[in-house]
């Protein structure tokens, strides 16, 4: 565009010596002078005119067109930014649902052994192996570490935890009776709780990635 200007403009500047002389090769004030060039070369000039005006116009028309084009890269530019933007935000729900799955799993696991144990024991009558023991104390570790102690249900569940060994250390299987049950039901819930969230988590990644489509 800046090159076509530059043409017209010399275009310009090399008319304008051959008018000077032109017009001082005739006789008569200037505005007579002016007036038998222009009979003369009318033609000429009709074309040259012609000539500039199509220059003039495509100039215009790069400029727009230049225009039009930096529109559209910037809008382009809008576009992929805020796509990048969805996409990140889609495969960031994806991880964290991804992530509260297999919590669920780990959760839901160790709820099951912790509870297969204590029953085992309760029937047994035993409350003394070594090996299960330390197996309880594990399972109870791996379940507080998932809990979070700023929700009710979690503080309620490592509550019952602290109560269901104090009650295996009196032996007391009228008690582990009851708080297990007690262990069961919380559990329950606390699952259920984050089930949900998992497809609160999966309903907000299917959504972004709809956002892209």
């Amino acid at each position: 565009m800046i090159l076509a200007v530059i043409f017209v403009v010399l275009g310009f500047v090399a008319m304008f010596p051959i008018l000077i002389i032109a017009i001082n090769s005739f006789e008569g004030g200037l505005m007579l002078r002016l007036n038998v060039l222009l009979e003369k070369y009318e033609a000429v000039f009709l074309s040259v005119g012609t000539l500039f005006i199509v220059s003039g116009l495509a100039v215009l028309s790069a400029k727009i067109s230049g225009r039009s084009i930096a529109t559209v890269e910037i809008e382009n530019r809008k576009h992929r930014v805020e796509m990048a933007k969805v996409n990140l935000k889609s495969a960031k729900e994806m991880k964290i649902a991804e992530f509260r799955q297999i919590w669920i799993n780990d959760m839901r696991r160790d709820v099951a052994e912790y509870i297969s144990v204590t029953a085992g024991d309760m029937v047994a009558k035993k409350f003394d192996d070594k090996d299960r023991l330390e197996r309880m104390s594990v399972l109870s570790s791996q379940i507080f570490l998932r809990l979070n102690p700023n929700e009710k249900l979690s503080e309620d569940l490592g509550n019952k935890i602290r109560e269901i060994a104090k009650a295996r250390r009196s032996k007391d299987i009228e008690a582990l009776n009851t708080l297990l049950r007690d262990f069961a039901s919380i559990s329950r819930e606390i699952l259920k709780g984050e089930w949900k969230r998992l497809k609160d988590d999966l309903d907000e990644a299917i959504k972004a990635a709809g956002e892209t489509e």
